[in-house]
């Protein structure tokens, strides 16, 4: 009885699919499950208020649940990475454009391995209070929309 449930699953798996995906068309017989970037629609909801693009560099985190760039108040290197002054820690984003720079830079589609990063680029930043990352646990979120510097620093 086992072999034919599941051999009538494996059959039937494939018709639903099928089935599934035909409903997500419109009379026009396009896609309506495909992403869209209309600001207009329910832009509060999609858009966290992000400010102006800046230039971006300093430490970034990149471990099990985190992506996070320490932004220093004082002045920092890749040879001198660490915050002597305030520091602001954000949930760390990348843009389309930003992910293709990685990929030229990396030579890779991900990043390969976790550690502390410098990077560099033009992004911009968005704040509220514990709304961004891993369980919402950063006030600020910076999204990185071109980056010219990436590399490792520490394990």
């Amino acid at each position: 009885m086992m072999q034919f449930s599941q051999m009538a699953l494996s059959r039937i798996f494939p018709l639903l699919l099928v089935v599934g995906f035909a409903g997500c068309s419109n009379a026009d017989g396009e896609a309506v499950s495909e992403v869209t970037t209309d600001k207009r629609l329910d832009q509060a909801s999609t858009d966290p208020g992000y400010g102006t693009q800046r230039q971006i560099a300093g430490p970034f985190r990149f471990q099990f649940e985190e992506s996070s760039i320490e932004l220093c108040s004082s002045s920092v290197t890749p040879e001198a990475p660490a915050c002597t002054g305030d520091s602001q820690r954000c949930w760390l984003e990348f843009d389309n454009n930003a992910n293709k720079d990685m990929d030229v830079i990396t030579k890779q589609r991900a990043i390969g391995e976790e550690g502390t990063y410098w990077i560099e680029g033009v992004g911009r930043m968005a704040t509220k209070d514990g709304g961004f990352g891993h369980l919402n646990a950063y006030e600020c979120q910076v999204e990185m929309i071109k980056v010219s510097r990436f590399v490792k620093i520490a394990g």
